[in-house]
This record gives C-alpha cells, sequence and structure tokens, in this order.
C-alpha cells in the first residue's frame, strides 16, 4: 500500500525504476513477461516507472480481480514461515502456531484516515465460504497450524456470506481458531452472528475504531 500511495516518491529516491500499484499478481505477471523479452512497459497497466529519460510515467490504474476465489495461494515453501510463527509475527493475541489469511479484499467504506481507497478502490470482494475454508484446512495439513489471523481490511460485511464461512468451518470441525486483528464495522453484527462466529472458532477480534 506504501508504493501505491507514494510511487512517485519511490522512484525519485533512485533505488527503484518501477512501481506495482494496487493488486499485483496480474501486473507483476506481465511485468515479468516485458522484461523477459525486452519489450516496453508503456502499455502495462498497473505500474508507475522511470522511462529511460528519467521521466515518471504513471500508467492507467488495472482494474480490479473479481474472482478472487481463482487465485493460487500464498507460496510459503519460500518464505521464512517457521520464524514468522515462532517470533510471533501475526498481530493479535498469540493463539499458537497461526499464519495469515485473507478471506477478502478492498472495503466498501471511506474513512478519511485509511489508506483503502487508494490501494482497492470501494469495491468490497469476499471469498467464497467454501474457498477461504479450503485453504485453512490445506494450510492445517501442510504446515501444521491450528490458528489463521485474518488480515482483511474489515472482514464482516456481507452478513449472508459470513454466515456461510462460519456454518463451513462448524461442518469440517477443523479443530482451529482464528482472529480479527485489524477490526470490523459493527453494522451487521447481533446476538445470532456473533454466536455462529463463536461457534466456528472466532477468539479475537476488534470494532473498527469508526464504529
Amino acid at each position: 500500500e506504501h508504493p501505491t500511495a507514494m510511487s512517485e516518491h519511490i522512484l525519485k529516491e533512485g533505488l527503484f525504476n518501477v512501481v506495482v500499484t494496487g493488486e499485483g499478481e496480474e501486473t507483476l505477471l506481465e511485468l515479468v513477461r516485458k522484461i523477459e523479452s525486452n519489450e516496453p512497459w508503456d502499455k502495462i497497466d498497473g505500474i508507475v516507472f522511470k522511462s529511460k529519460e528519467g521521466q515518471i510515467v504513471n500508467n492507467a490504474r488495472r482494474k480490479r480481480i473479481m474472482n478472487i476465489n481463482d487465485l493460487p495461494y500464498p507460496d510459503w515453501d519460500n518464505w521464512c514461515l517457521e520464524k514468522y510463527m515462532e517470533f510471533r509475527q501475526i498481530p493479535g493475541i498469540n493463539l499458537g502456531r497461526s499464519m495469515p489469511i485473507l478471506g477478502s479484499r478492498g472495503c466498501p467504506y471511506g474513512c478519511t484516515f485509511c489508506s483503502n481507497s487508494n490501494m482497492w478502490r470501494r469495491r468490497y470482494i469476499m471469498r467464497d465460504g467454501k474457498a477461504i475454508v479450503d485453504e485453512m484446512e490445506y494450510m492445517k495439513n501442510k504446515y501444521h497450524v491450528d490458528s489463521f489471523s485474518f488480515y482483511d481490511s474489515t472482514f464482516i460485511v456481507n452478513r449472508d456470506k459470513t454466515i456461510n464461512f462460519c456454518q463451513e468451518l462448524i461442518r469440517r470441525n477443523l479443530d482451529i481458531t482464528y482472529r480479527l486483528p485489524a477490526g470490523t464495522r459493527c453494522e451487521v453484527f447481533d446476538e445470532e452472528l456473533a454466536l455462529i462466529l463463536e461457534q466456528s472458532g472466532l477468539r479475537n477480534f476488534m470494532f473498527a475504531l469508526e464504529s
């Protein structure tokens, strides 16, 4: 989010000659292919770069990825995951062997202090409950984790999808816990939702400051 917000500043510092803005998966892949084939960068949506003449070129923003269920899981094998867990680099309370996960992207709200609208725009897209739980089950089996920390800007926006996610977790009985440390809005909360969140393994969350 920092390079997206301050791309020109980063390029002027002289360490980099290109910045990927917003969602990076499709943009970075296209950029790498252009570099490999020695093609120009001026048609790549979603980058800001320094031209050969030293001018900063701000290309058009890339359209949001709509079907985030199709994105592959993060490549944790090429990350120091054990050290990450050993030093408890997960936000929120410590609940054991825990790793990060993302259940949605974006936020429909427009809080003045937040960088979300610049990074993701104002469109909220949540993964299907089954897709989220599929990833949790896969990571539990592969890395022997028993807890997850959601890095979503705000997780509970779509009440029906949230309940569907909880029901899927309960049905599979994975014996895992999770938390929502970044904060979530209070508009959709009621006793029914609170109960099913607790039953599905939610152990820690925060109401967002603006609530």
